[in-house]
């Protein structure tokens, strides 16, 4: 996936300011996270460490589940 949302192979975000703009400016995915606080809160906030650690944490647990 190019653009804003693009990922490196570890599952972070390639750009992750872009993510996290693109993200912050996109209202399904922002409706769809109201049902994960803390998630939503990691996504509106500044720690973009803590986003990529989230992301690639996604990431592992998706990939795990498809092996």
């Amino acid at each position: 996936m190019d653009g804003p949302f693009a990922l490196n192979t570890d599952g972070t975000a390639r750009d992750p300011v872009a993510f996290q703009l693109a993200l912050k400016n996109d209202a399904p995915k922002l409706q769809a996270l109201q049902s994960e606080p803390d998630v939503l809160q990691i996504v509106l906030g500044d720690d973009i460490p803590a986003m990529q650690n989230m992301l690639r944490s996604a990431y592992q647990v998706i990939n795990s589940s498809h092996s």
